[in-house]
């Protein structure tokens, strides 16, 4: 995605497509970033225009951004109807701005939700969002009810429960720290500062939620603004003869559908990609498989063909036309959960570390990255790698991996 500036027009700029070649817009109506000529043509396709500015109120100020979303039409009309709904919002947000004492506090401070409150009313919000906007919502159970964003709700009710009573303007960064510092797992251990941060995670869009559509003047005390990138490098390194001796372990793991999850991670996939496979999503008449946008960390669908293992995996397996291809042990209506899978992993790297080991494997026998990021579903960064990675052969991918299986695996078919 890409923001440029409209020519002769302030606060409002065009969002370009992900992938520059498809954008609808001829490259010659750009100039250094900037959109030069906004008549002439007709858009046919979605796009995007961000208004992006602050009202200012006896020396305060509030910044605002929003998203407009046409369906098609030309771009001076849409230019138009996005300087209507910045008036809005610059109206809006000096009345909000007007609401505020000299102390800083709003004037109605009584009517202040407190944080369960808050959350709540973010989570129905978000529901009716992806509903209107036809998005797939997540399902996860919560205290054993099938739950629209149960994942999100779960972590509140486990992580967030002393915040419930606070009121929004009332909480502290050290309430968050006191919560990351109680966060261990259930031998006492402290958790991963990756999961930890997820209080951030968890608390900054309630607070946006509430800013953009209350009146209510809030600070996040989750800003993770200074925090510091984490390090996403591991340091996992197994000889070949230990890679082999775990290849061969997990796919000859006695659970059968156990064993199938393991072999899928052996192609790279991460487990959220896994486990939400559905039947939908395989295609066995063009032996290929799709992992659905909204289940990549990419966010982007990505389609693999099936390797010589998983074209045998499907074959063992009672086809179904709808439902998820690996169901929980116990209820074949529900997806299988990662905690059952993590249950039954005895191996002293994390479930996500096969990703790290394949990597290094296939680098070591001379595979190039591009083939590597196709296989492991890295997110393209750039244009040119965009192109790099769609000039990728999807039977390319699958010989890669069969190759790697006809080198590790010793277990007889």
């Amino acid at each position: 995605m890409r923001l440029y500036k409209i020519q002769d027009v302030k606060n409002i700029k065009y969002i370009g497509a992900d992938d520059i070649s498809s954008d609808q817009i001829p490259n010659s109506n750009f100039k250094e970033g900037v959109l030069v000529r906004i008549t002439g043509y007709t858009l046919t396709k979605p796009f995007k225009l961000l208004i992006d500015g602050e009202a200012k109120v006896k020396g305060k100020r509030k910044r605002f951004k929003k998203q407009l979303e046409f369906s098609n039409g030309t771009m001076r009309a849409a230019i138009e109807d996005a300087r209507v709904e910045y008036k809005l919002q610059v109206d809006s947000a000096k009345d909000s701005l007007k609401s505020i004492n000299v102390d800083g506090d709003s004037l109605s401070d009584e009517v202040i939700p407190n944080f369960k409150q808050a959350f709540d009313d973010y989570i129905s919000a978000k529901i009716t969002r992806y509903k209107a906007n036809n998005k797939k919502i997540l399902m996860k159970n919560v205290d054993g009810v099938s739950s629209e964003f149960g994942e999100e709700i779960n972590f509140c009710n486990r992580w967030l429960k002393p915040l419930f009573t606070i009121k929004l303007n009332e909480i502290k960064k050290s309430h968050l720290e006191k919560i990351m510092a109680t966060m261990t797992d259930k031998d006492g251990n402290p958790l991963a500062l990756r999961t930890k941060r997820k209080v951030y995670q968890g608390v900054n869009p309630v607070y946006t939620h509430i800013l953009s559509n209350t009146e209510h003047i809030v600070k996040s005390p989750a800003s993770m603004k200074g925090l510091g990138k984490l390090n996403n490098e591991k340091d996992v390194e197994l000889s070949e003869l230990e890679t082999k001796e775990l290849f061969n372990k997990l796919y000859s793991y006695e659970i059968p559908v156990i064993r199938n999850v393991f072999l899928y991670m052996m192609h790279g996939h991460r487990i959220g990609e896994i486990l939400s496979l559905e039947w939908a999503d395989v295609d066995l008449k063009a032996n290929t498989y799709t992992i659905r946008a909204e289940n990549t960390k990419a966010r982007l669908s990505m389609t693999y063909a099936l390797s010589n293992r998983l074209k045998s995996l499907f074959d063992s397996l009672d086809v179904q036309s709808e439902g998820f291809v690996f169901t929980a042990i116990n209820d074949s209506s529900k997806a299988l959960s990662s905690g059952t899978l993590r249950n039954h992993w005895k191996q002293d790297i994390t479930l996500h570390d096969m990703r790290h080991i394949i990597g290094n494997f296939l680098v070591n026998r001379g595979v190039s990255l591009e083939i590597i990021g196709a296989i492991l579903g890295h997110t393209p960064v750039t244009g040119n790698i965009t192109s790099r990675y769609a000039r990728v052969n999807r039977d390319t991918v699958a010989k890669t991996l069969d190759d790697m299986f006809d080198e590790l695996i010793d277990v007889q078919e």
